[in-house]
């Protein structure tokens, strides 16, 4: 009874607030002992873990949606969101309210309840628009209705093309004549959205007008018209020769044609004086009419013989008649015979027709940039640079002539000039890709799983660990004995009785934390050992 009287009196007088003076300070005092790079680096825990859990709240809240359709029109999207809300469903709209995004695990039942009943109903209807036909229809409804379907399918048609975003396709076509003067033709006018920092070339532009002009009956490829979003006519300057061939494949075939000339004598003039030591350019006149020529040759020197035929005429000649009634003196007549030859000759006659081919070279004009040659660098004398010499631009003239087929007659131009070469540093153009709208999407599951990993790691280390040393310490100073409780009562009751100096609280705490245990004061030069 007396040993429990007594740690009665050692447990009440250790739990008196006045037998501890640390014990006496508040919560406020020991953040004040903090050291500042401690106190910053609670503070930096908490804004980090406050950010942390509210962007995982947030994208646990719309993670769980998905996409459902996207860049609809301003009607489907009416549409659609009225069948939501009379299902129920949340969704949320974006992009300017043309995607909408529905609940991960209603998605695909939503897709189909929303097919089944012919939404979204797309911009532009095709032929499916016979499918459902009254007979109170008329001849006009049904062309109308023709005419709807051939500009829907067109439509759908040219926005499979990767750069085409969406595309409508008006069509003008005439009734049929019984005349054939009084026939009109048939115009089509193809409207294209494409993506953004995508374009159509040149030869998908008339891609295109093939396919329009291919699908209507009578309708004839210059009479289509291809334009995009901003107005752009896209089809100018694809009109045609008399040929048929059009005038922007005339400037591709100069160009190749004048790029292959360069790099024949580009590579000749690497060989001669070194890369990146010449420069090349040539300028091609090309003739593109296509004519026929016609030459009939008559040769009247030599004729040939076509055919010969002859007369041969026989005959008696009278001679002068005496007194009449007197024969034997009447003279006798004299047989008169005769042949006369004759010929028909034919002249010589030559017909050739000649087809001049298209594309023909008709003149060219060579420029060429040859850098000064570089004096070898010796002790006496610096980096320098010298032109090159007459003979040397005459022998490289010489041999770009010979290697391109320059010729004088025709009016072709060579001009080579030896000039020193400014080194210019040209950064690097890097192209980015645009980064797909559903990889952000795709990897929010893992982002998650890391950002929740990060603020445990964090809070473990500054807020749990801390707490967990402050706490096994504050264990080992409530396993003290009576004896040692008492002691220290009598100690710090003697130190409070003793008139002495003021000295800091932290110091007195110390110092009879160190005075009253040793035990104590070794686990807590520890613990400084552990933490450095």
């Amino acid at each position: 009874m007396a040993t429990e009287s007594s740690q009665t009196q050692g447990g009440s007088s250790a739990e008196d607030p006045r037998s501890n003076p640390v014990r006496q300070q508040n919560i406020f005092d020991r953040l004040g002992r903090w050291l500042l790079s401690r106190k910053l680096a609670i503070v930096g825990v908490g804004v980090i873990s406050v950010l942390v859990f509210t962007v995982l709240i947030v994208q646990f809240r719309t993670a769980s949606y998905q996409l459902l359709y996207a860049n609809l029109a301003p009607n489907d999207v009416v549409s659609v969101v009225t069948w939501l809300k009379g299902q129920k469903i949340d969704y949320q709209l974006k992009n300017n309210d043309r995607n909408i995004w529905v609940p991960a695990e209603q998605l695909h039942e939503t897709r189909l309840n929303l097919a089944a009943i012919g939404l979204p109903s797309q911009s532009s209807v095709g032929f499916e628009v016979f499918d459902r036909q009254s007979f109170a229809l008329t001849d006009f409804v049904q062309k109308i209705n023709y005419t709807r379907a051939l500009q829907g399918e067109l439509g759908r048609t040219i926005t499979a093309l990767d750069p085409v975003k969406s595309a409508r396709v008006h069509l003008a076509l005439p009734e049929k004549r019984l005349l054939e003067e009084q026939q009109q033709d048939a115009t089509a006018s193809v409207i294209v959205t494409l993506v953004a920092g995508r374009s159509l070339d040149q030869d998908q532009v008339k891609g295109v007008i093939h396919l329009v002009a291919g699908s209507i009956t009578g309708l004839n490829a210059d009479h289509v018209t291809v334009i995009d979003s901003g107005g752009n006519v896209l089809n100018h300057g694809l009109g045609k020769h008399d040929d048929g061939r059009f005038s922007t494949d005339d400037l591709a075939y100069q160009q190749q044609v004048e790029q292959r000339l360069e790099l024949r004598a580009q590579e000749l003039l690497d060989k001669a004086v070194g890369e990146n030591n010449s420069l090349v350019r040539i300028t091609a006149t090309l003739d593109f009419a296509r004519t026929e020529e016609t030459q009939e040759r008559f040769d009247s020197e030599e004729p040939v013989i076509r055919s010969e035929q002859g007369q041969e005429e026989r005959g008696m000649a009278v001679g002068g008649g005496g007194i009449s009634g007197v024969a034997s003196n009447a003279p006798v007549g004299q047989d008169q015979n005769g042949v006369f030859p004759g010929s028909i000759s034919r002249t010589i006659k030559t017909v050739s027709r000649t087809t001049k081919s298209v594309g023909n070279v008709t003149n060219l004009s060579v420029s060429v940039l040859v850098a000064d040659k570089l004096i070898e660098v010796t002790e006496t004398s610096p980096e320098s640079k010298e032109s090159r010499s007459t003979e040397e631009l005459d022998a490289i003239g010489d041999m770009i002539a010979t290697a391109i087929g320059l010729q004088p007659k025709r009016g072709d131009q060579i001009n080579i000039v030896s000039l020193p070469f400014i080194p210019a540093a040209v950064p690097p153009v890097v192209e980015f890709e645009p980064m797909p709208s559903t990889l952000l999407y795709d990897a929010l599951p893992a982002i998650k799983i890391v950002l929740i990993a990060v603020g445990f790691i964090l809070a473990y280390f500054f807020l749990i660990r801390p707490l967990i040393k402050k706490m096994s310490m504050q264990v080992v100073q409530h396993h003290k004995t009576v004896p040692e409780l008492q002691r220290e009562q009598s100690i710090n009751q003697a130190a409070i009785n003793k008139p002495q100096e003021v000295i800091p609280d932290s110091t007195v705490r110390l110092r009879r934390e160190v005075m009253s245990d040793e035990r104590l004061t070794s686990y807590i030069i520890k613990n400084w050992i552990q933490e450095r």
